[in-house]
């Protein structure tokens, strides 16, 4: 990523479902999403999240 690029993130269909084998949980959720964001704009990109 360089400054003015947009990181798009979309959400998957199985990210609520505890059925998954890789659901980790609202909290760890929230967390890694802003991990995510908080990268992008250290970079000087733009983070978009596009939900379902």
């Amino acid at each position: 990523m360089v400054e003015g690029d947009y990181l798009l993130v979309q959400l998957g269909t199985n990210d609520g479902s505890s059925t998954c084998d890789r659901h980790v949980g609202i909290d760890r959720f929230k967390q890694e999403c802003g991990m995510m964001a908080e990268t992008a704009r250290g970079r000087g990109a733009n983070p978009v999240f596009i939900p379902r």
